[in-house]
């Protein structure tokens, strides 16, 4: 039988596309007869076209998203100039609710693994229709997606799949626009699975389940057996609704080994109006109660998104969502941007709301009846500064000083201090963006300079043991300090500590500001690098 290739373009190398394995797996009777390919939407053009044309396919089947879906149909365009005979099937979300112009032959639209084996049976045999499939598919019917072990999944993300189908209805969401019910895997056969990634000792498994933890006692059940079945490897990440955490789930939660778990948890906005308005329900107390407890406990890391460009929801209300999100310290806080994506309520309501978005993919919002260009332009900074300061870990202390007085308008004026030095134009390294926050501080009355240039030193002293810090941050060792240093080698590793005086009492700062107070610090390096564990070793007089 002539070749099937199944291709997948992802936007990084540790992503894999759950659909190329699930359709293979499914389409058992042709098994032998499907490879697949995975790229990355980074790589050269000419060298993805290269390999396809390589693998001389009879049949090429591309999964379509909105990061990859200008490029897929280049390729189809050329792919069918240089193998005029093989079959082009497309498939995927970016394909499934309005046309592509693309000399594809075949589009499969929704759920399509059935559709796809009709499609093989038809091009391989000459039978079996092609004709669409109302009914949602027997979620008992999919075979186990990695039949052929995790050889590849070294350093990559493997994605599961316990159910499909959701039980909400957001607007920004395609499973808010889908007709198609909640369907869940039996529980023995969740646990079969699990064991075989927690046996292979994969890096992380990443649940794609659309609100994991909606039917509670399911979800229950299946964290308590990851916890009791435990390897002290592997990573699991879950999209949860943290309002519906009840004490039993948050007790158990708290008997997880640290970082086993990774949530992510959908905040989008803390307006209750604006929920209202995406058909979102969210118990918002319940959200930051529970969050509290999870970030109490310190064993899962927590990702909380924000969603600017929300319906009804302007700057000031965006603001207010941002610190409200921010108090709740999360080790992530994602500021994302609205997408219009196709197939969701939003794109269909977008004429009422007065939103303009971009014309190609990823469909991104650019104006509201709320929210201007110009804002959304603050925005974008915003989040850089966010990603670049909070969510890389880079000042952790420092920020926590910064932001006393508001996140929000720390952030913001942080990016206006961005862009009016230019800083915007290029990208720049670790020791730089340290060198340009003290820059920020320096020009602000109410910032104290020697606090914050302590602050900084502490954040990258804890942080990681750097070998050669630039003097204006970490200052030689003085006299007091080499002598502590040649004692301490007597003992310890050279390169496995650092030593630095310091005039604020940091490491006993709980709230307020630190109080001024000479004391020695001591961070110790596990193997000479990783973060540091410090503590006091002298008091200054």
């Amino acid at each position: 039988m002539i070749k099937t290739l199944l291709v997948a373009l992802n936007a990084k190398y540790i992503h894999s596309c759950l659909a190329l394995y699930s359709l293979r797996a499914f389409c058992t009777k042709y098994q032998d007869y499907i490879e697949t390919r995975e790229f990355t939407v980074n790589q050269d053009y000419g060298f993805i076209l290269r390999e396809i044309f390589k693998c001389k396919p009879g049949i090429i089947g591309f999964s379509c998203y909105i990061w990859n879906i200008e490029i897929i149909v280049a390729l189809v365009m050329d792919l069918k100039k240089l193998l005029p005979e093989t079959i082009i099937i497309l498939g995927g979300p970016e394909v499934s609710y309005e046309p592509v112009e693309c000399p594809a032959d075949f589009v499969v639209k929704g759920e399509g693994e059935q559709r796809f084996l009709d499609l093989l049976s038809r091009c391989y045999e000459g039978i079996g229709s092609v004709e669409p499939i109302i009914d949602p598919i027997d979620i008992n019917q999919l075979s186990f997606p990695y039949t052929d072990g995790f050889e590849d999944f070294a350093n990559r993300i493997v994605y599961y799949e316990s159910s499909r189908g959701c039980l909400f209805q957001c607007q920004f969401c395609l499973s808010g626009n889908d007709d198609m019910p909640l369907r869940m895997l039996p529980l023995e056969r969740v646990y079969q699975e699990l064991q075989l990634f927690l046996d292979a000792k994969l890096k992380q498994v990443k649940f794609v389940d659309r609100t994991f933890n909606s039917q509670k006692e399911r979800a229950l059940d299946i964290w308590r057996f990851l916890i009791e079945n435990d390897n002290n490897f592997t990573n699991f990440h879950f999209e949860i609704a943290a309002d519906l955490l009840g004490d039993e789930v948050l007790e158990l939660l708290s008997k997880a080994r640290k970082d086993m778990f990774q949530f992510e948890i959908g905040v989008q906005s803390t307006n209750k109006s604006v929920l209202k308005e995406i058909n979102r329900s969210t118990n918002l107390a319940k959200l930051s109660r529970n969050v509290s407890i999870l970030h109490e406990q310190d064993k899962i890391h927590l990702h909380l998104d924000l969603i600017a460009g929300l319906p009804c929801e302007g700057y000031p209300s965006f603001k207010r969502s941002f610190n409200d999100v921010y108090a709740m310290k999360p080790h992530v806080l994602q500021l994302g941007f609205l997408k219009a994506l196709k197939g969701t309520a939003i794109r269909e309501n977008a004429e009422a709301y007065g939103m303009l978005f971009q014309v190609g993919p990823p469909y991104e919002i650019l104006k509201t009846n709320e929210l201007s260009f110009d804002e959304i332009c603050n925005l974008k900074y915003i989040a850089k500064m966010l990603d670049g300061f909070y969510n890389s870990g880079l000042v952790d202390l420092t920020l926590k000083y910064l932001s006393r007085r508001g996140a929000f308008e720390f952030y913001e004026s942080l990016a206006a201090f961005w862009q009016a030095k230019g800083y915007h134009l290029v990208n720049h390294g670790k020791m730089t963006m340290y060198a340009i926050l003290y820059e920020y501080c320096q020009q602000s009355a109410e910032i104290d300079e020697d606090l914050v240039l302590e602050l900084i030193r502490f954040d990258l002293l804890e942080r990681e043991n750097e070998k050669n810090p630039p003097e204006w941050l970490v200052p030689k060792p003085t006299a007091e300090e080499r002598k502590i240093y040649r004692e301490l080698k007597k003992t310890m590793d050279p390169d496995a500590f650092a030593i630095q005086n310091f005039q604020f009492d940091i490491v006993n700062w709980v709230s307020g500001d630190p109080k001024k107070r000479l004391n020695t610090i001591m961070f110790r390096y596990k193997e000479g690098k990783g973060r540091g564990v410090y503590h006091e070793i002298a008091e200054g007089s």
